[in-house]
């Protein structure tokens, strides 16, 4: 089950986000997953595919500490726009795509 965790960036403003992936409180070791998904939408309902979406194999998302589950998440100051409302992270593995956490996305205007 993800953990729901209201979000809140800055419009217009580079963010680090800290990532912690966990199963029922224990952490999830990052090594063992293909990837680190981060999908930033205009609704919970818009498709992933037309999603803002930063991964770690394309070196937005970096391991912190990987054998705690926890991950850091650059998000540039250009995908922090007005009219985003939903965002999700997943890992993904060779069984399929796990949502760790997920919310509610509130962008503030500088």
């Amino acid at each position: 089950m993800a953990t729901l965790t209201m979000l809140r960036l800055v419009e217009n403003n580079d963010t680090k986000l800290t990532l912690t992936a966990a199963v029922d409180g224990s952490p999830v070791d990052l090594t063992t997953v293909t990837d680190v998904e981060l999908f930033l939408k205009t609704s919970a309902d818009q498709p992933d595919s037309d999603a803002t979406t930063l991964t770690r194999t394309g070196g937005a998302i970096v391991d912190l500490d990987a054998a705690a589950g926890t991950a850091v998440a650059t998000i540039p100051a250009a995908s922090v726009t007005p009219g985003l409302t939903f965002w999700h992270a997943d890992l993904v593995d060779s069984s399929g795509r796990h949502t760790f956490l997920r919310g509610l996305l509130t962008v503030d205007s500088t």
